[in-house]
């Protein structure tokens, strides 16, 4: 119980003292049967209004493999409280999915299908985050978890919980757009 009382400084010396209610708010938008493996905050550029976090989920198939998978948080602050969290994109960690870094403190998540550039708040959280996706993603292979495979069928819980009108994944496609041209 202390720890939710005490203050936590974050990076830039920002306060992080509701950190314990946007943790919960998080976890409650996750199945029960599934476990919050790991949070890491990103860098937000309106972090009064809006704030950024990966979500790193775990499940346990019923053959007893560990299945994993990464959710984009936007978490909606209004008056210093937590409004809202969406999840704004999710990603089942198979076997195709790559993982790499991409400069100044980034790192690029990639699928078949799209691509994701992430940029935790410390390099800390960056190391934390990239060895849970690399580990993950060599079980996958080892595992041979594919797309069409019987693997990971619960992750369309997440997708139907998307947003369709989300702040952080119209901000995704425009960078995308840009850098296409």
């Amino acid at each position: 119980k202390q720890w939710y009382q005490r203050r936590v400084r974050g990076n830039h010396g920002r306060d992080l003292g509701n950190f314990p209610g946007i943790l919960r708010k998080i976890c409650k938008k996750i199945r029960p049967e599934d476990q919050c493996f790991m949070v890491v905050e990103l860098a937000t550029p309106q972090p009064d209004v809006l704030l950024h976090y990966l979500v790193m989920i775990r499940h346990k198939n019923s053959f007893g493999y560990r299945e994993d998978m990464v959710c984009g948080a936007e978490v909606v602050m209004q008056d210093g409280e937590v409004d809202d969290v969406n999840f704004a994109f999710y990603v089942p960690l198979l076997s195709n999915v790559r993982v790499h870094l991409h400069g100044e403190n980034r790192f690029r998540i990639r699928t078949p299908h799209d691509s994701y550039v992430l940029k935790p708040s410390t390099i800390q959280s960056q190391w934390a985050a990239l060895s849970f996706l690399t580990e993950s993603i060599r079980r996958a292979q080892d595992c041979n978890m594919y797309e069409l495979g019987n693997t990971h069928w619960w992750c369309s819980y997440y997708k139907n919980t998307q947003p369709l009108d989300c702040y952080w994944r119209h901000k995704h496609r425009t960078e995308e757009d840009q850098q296409a041209t």
